[in-house]
């Protein structure tokens, strides 16, 4: 059986069915068991955990029938029974808690998000220090999972990722940014816009600080569009061929190829400089494989230049590289380095 702890808890069957109980004690017991399977509890831990306002006897007794409701829910084998203590044996409950760091991890919200046992004001208590405790891990978990999305071009599961992660911290910047990025990659730079003035708002309100200089830098290149400057040709004349930037592209069955093209991206990111080489017959998507990777190196702080060849420019020398050197120029990428030349 699975115990879903992380956002609204569930217990799931083997089949995958939703197990439900009856009274929310009980269920409270099996998730405080679960939570610390192998874990001896005394019975009068448990009493004032979930009945602190009942006499001994009857609480005593509300403890004997919810554990007979576990046994048929779990099977008798699951619980160790004993004159004083309780424990759930370890593996008879797979609890998600325990695989946070797995990258398969489901995060739904909180810590048992919603789940309140009214008048079980340990439970409160101790449900409240289990929060604080997962928190961080919980955090890391959801930006480890926006990452694999980045690396293979998924910027729906970056989306879907990034919104739990700013449910649970209004004023994460990893959420925020992974909720720009999404938009930025459909095309939507309006409401990516947005999702960066409300945070700016909030966290001026909330902290009296500023986004980082990354964002801002994000938030510009969207707002802004900053394309390069016209290429000059003959004189009084441009070229129309411009850098393109955000373009929305829609990865299909091109995975593979764009982790291994962002996979050389974050070697580049560690000095470490890379060439890649795109092959293929016409119409295979090539064009659209690297628009898809341009935007998402722009989006990281890339400075990139275009350049195309054309029959007509055949016998210019150096033609192409003289076309991104000028681009890298223009958006200052290299231009301290040639005038100390």
């Amino acid at each position: 059986m699975q115990l879903l702890t992380l956002g609204a808890p569930l217990l799931l069957s083997q089949a995958g069915e939703q197990v439900r109980f009856r009274t929310r004690k009980h269920f409270a017991l099996l998730i405080r068991l679960a939570v610390e399977a192998g874990r001896k509890l005394t019975r009068d831990y448990l009493m004032d955990l979930l009945w602190p306002d009942v006499a001994a006897p009857r609480a005593r007794h509300s403890l004997a029938q919810a554990l007979t409701v576990l046994k048929e829910k779990i099977g008798r084998d699951q619980l160790v029974v004993q004159r004083a203590s309780i424990a759930l044996a370890a593996g008879a409950v797979q609890v998600d808690v325990g695989q946070i760091d797995a990258p398969e991890t489901q995060i739904r919200g909180q810590f048992l998000d919603g789940f309140e046992v009214p008048g079980a004001v340990q439970f409160e208590q101790w449900k409240d220090e289990w929060r604080a405790k997962l928190m961080p891990r919980i955090r890391d978990c959801l930006v480890r999972q926006m990452d694999g999305g980045r690396r293979v071009g998924d910027f729906a599961t970056v989306e879907r990722h990034a919104q739990v992660l700013l449910d649970l911290d209004p004023l994460s910047e990893d959420a925020v940014r992974g909720l720009i990025e999404a938009r930025a990659w459909v095309g939507d730079r309006t409401n990516a816009l947005k999702v960066f003035a409300r945070f700016e708002a909030r966290l001026g309100e909330e902290l009296g600080a500023k986004p980082s200089a990354e964002l801002v830098r994000i938030a510009e290149l969207l707002r802004e569009g900053r394309r390069a400057a016209p290429r000059p040709t003959v004189a009084g004349q441009v070229s129309e061929r411009r850098e393109r930037r955000f373009e929305a592209e829609t990865l299909i069955g091109r995975e593979r190829e764009f982790a291994r093209l962002y996979d050389a991206w974050l070697e580049v990111r560690r000095r470490e400089p890379r060439i890649a080489v795109l092959l293929g017959d016409p119409g295979v998507g090539k064009t659209t494989l690297t628009n898809a990777f341009v935007s998402t190196c722009q989006m990281e702080g890339a400075a990139i230049a275009r350049a195309q060849a054309y029959d007509a420019e055949r016998e210019l020398p150096f033609g192409v590289l003289a076309e991104l050197i000028k681009q890298l120029t223009v958006q200052r990428a290299i231009g301290g380095r040639i005038r100390r030349r």
